[in-house]
């Protein structure tokens, strides 16, 4: 899924996530840009604390959510989603389809009607789910 972001929204970004986030080098490669025939700029976000790339946008989303105080699911709620599931439907599902679950049977949106979650895998042990 692409969204677009407009520079205001890219700038509220860069504010919001900039004190807890390296600055990071851009750094060229001779041997490319010969093969390509144009300059090649590589900014290397693999050096942040986390030694992720992706850090920027995973922050910005969690700093969002809390500003929009957003509710998280706590693990007791995924271990009853996943409970739920096995005991009623007879199923086994991934904690990560259960997370949705829970999301929905303790926290429904008010503006969602009919939320539709897809329970999908069966790599779970059972005596994670059964006490």
């Amino acid at each position: 899924m692409t969204t677009e972001m407009s520079v205001a929204e890219m700038r509220a970004a860069h504010k919001r996530t900039a004190s807890f986030l390296h600055k990071t080098s851009i750094m060229s490669s001779e041997n490319i840009n010969e093969k390509v025939g144009v300059p090649v700029l590589f900014k290397c976000e693999h050096l942040q604390k986390t030694g992720s790339f992706k850090v920027r946008g995973a922050l910005n989303s969690a700093i969002r959510a809390k500003e929009q105080e957003a509710k998280g699911v706590k693990e007791e709620e995924i271990k009853e989603a996943l409970k739920l599931v096995w005991t009623r439907l007879k199923q086994r599902i991934e904690p990560s389809a259960a997370l949705a679950f829970a999301g929905v049977l303790y926290h429904k949106p008010k503006h969602v009607k009919l939320p539709l979650v897809i329970l999908c895998g069966g790599n779970v042990d059972a005596n994670y789910v059964i006490d």
